[in-house]
C-alpha cells in the first residue's frame, strides 16, 4: 500500500513554479544555457527535473517564456533524445 500526501504534493506545486519562474529570470541575460556558453551538467540536470515535472502534471508556467525556449533548443540536441 502506497502513502500519498496531498496536501505536501499540492504545496510543492508551487514551490516548483517559484523556481521555475526564477530560472526563467536567471537566463534574461540571454545566455544559451543555464551556466553560460556551454552545456554543461547544470542544463542535463534542469532538463531531467522539467521534464520529470511535466510527467507529474507540473509544466512550466506560461509566463517563463526564456526556460520554455531554453526547454525547446535543449531537448532539440540529438544526446536529449538519445
Amino acid at each position: 500500500m502506497t502513502t500519498r500526501f496531498a496536501d505536501f504534493g499540492a504545496h510543492n506545486r508551487s514551490v516548483v513554479a517559484d523556481a521555475m519562474i526564477w530560472i526563467d529570470a536567471e537566463l534574461s541575460d540571454g545566455r544559451p544555457f543555464l551556466a553560460g556558453e556551454g552545456f554543461s551538467m547544470a542544463d542535463i540536470v534542469l532538463l531531467c527535473a522539467v521534464d520529470f515535472a511535466k510527467f507529474v502534471r507540473m509544466p512550466i508556467p506560461d509566463s517563463a517564456e526564456r526556460l520554455q525556449a531554453w526547454h525547446l533548443r535543449v531537448s532539440a540536441r540529438p544526446t536529449a533524445r538519445a
